[in-house]
């Protein structure tokens, strides 16, 4: 009889102690991790951020070459200024190896008044391509 005392003594001590060690342990991992529910809410935020910074990169870049492609199609306009200036002739054509076209125009300017500078000139050039247009005019005189 005091075997069969003993011996259940023993087992509660047992049980007892791995339900301690058991709800530490649950109590220890709780406490050191984060959950599935802020993982995903971390992960939802950092996805976010980044649309964000790919959208407003890929805007900067749209407006980056909407910017070289007016700057390119502008140093065309004044090359070719410059060539009718020289020439005094009408034109029309393709810029080479691009898909940007060109019309220059030149028109004699008259005044009712008749002034000194009576050969005063005007030079316009229309360089169109990309689905836009730059128009380029000068006035010069006449030699």
């Amino acid at each position: 009889m005091s075997y069969k005392k003993r011996r259940t003594k023993d087992e509660g001590r047992r049980t007892k102690k791995k339900t301690t060690h058991l709800s530490s342990l649950v109590f220890h991992l709780s406490s050191s991790g984060f959950t599935l529910l802020e993982v995903m809410i971390a992960l939802a935020i950092a996805g976010i951020a980044i649309i964000a910074i790919l959208q407003t990169v890929n805007y900067q870049a749209g407006v980056a070459y909407e910017h070289t492609l007016y700057t390119r199609m502008l140093l065309m306009a004044k090359e070719k200024i410059g060539e009718t200036e020289i020439s005094l002739q009408d034109d029309k054509g393709v810029f080479p190896e691009t898909d940007i076209s060109y019309e220059t125009m030149v028109r004699e300017i008259k005044d009712s008044q008749q002034t000194e500078d009576e050969g005063i000139v005007e030079l316009k050039v229309i360089v169109r391509g990309h689905d836009k247009e730059i128009e380029l005019s000068e006035l010069v005189t006449r030699k």
